[in-house]
């Protein structure tokens, strides 16, 4: 019995292991709407992909530096959304990007209160 009681409390401590590992992993994955603005456009080997870094005053869970690197996926993206982010680097203006993580889901061409929508 004794022997059964501490397979189930490692089975608890191992459960609570594996958790606490995989909720950050799950929070980060979380789209969000972010402001900001293109402040570099990066050089990449791939065409599958357009990366870039934005800067603004958003908050994610894993940067503290309202700083992220993204990717702009040319298999969904539009012309429309390269445009802005070609727009937000040469013009250091804001736009409005929905990211999932380390990808793009969404670009609009203002933030939300800024006049222009």
């Amino acid at each position: 019995m004794r022997n059964n009681m501490l397979d189930i409390a490692r089975i608890f401590a191992l459960s609570g292991a594996v958790l606490s590992s995989a909720i950050p992993l799950y929070a980060l994955a979380e789209e969000k709407y972010i402001c900001a603005t293109v402040s570099e456009i990066l050089e990449t080997e791939s065409e599958d992909c357009l990366y870039f870094v934005v800067k603004g005053d958003f908050v994610l869970k894993d940067n503290s530096e309202n700083e992220l690197s993204i990717c702009l996926d040319n298999g969904t993206d539009t012309k429309k959304n390269i445009e802005l982010v070609d727009m937000s680097f040469e013009k250091k203006k804001k736009i409005y990007i929905l990211v999932d993580g380390d990808s793009v889901r969404e670009i609009k061409s203002s933030c939300p209160n800024s006049g222009k929508r």
